[in-house]
């Protein structure tokens, strides 16, 4: 894989925002994330909200 994954790049609180810019960001980023289906299933399995 080359390049780095969106979610270790910028500043962590755009995954974590209230401002719904912050979360259209947040979630076009990840919809074009080569591990998207596994971060989804380690977040489903620790019960997480958000981010």
């Amino acid at each position: 894989m080359t390049g780095e994954i969106p979610c270790v790049a910028g500043t962590a609180d755009m995954w974590f925002s209230d401002v719904p810019a912050d979360v259209d960001r947040a979630r076009d980023l990840c919809m074009g994330c080569p591990l998207r289906r596994e971060c989804l299933v380690g977040a489903l399995e620790r019960q997480e909200t958000c981010g």
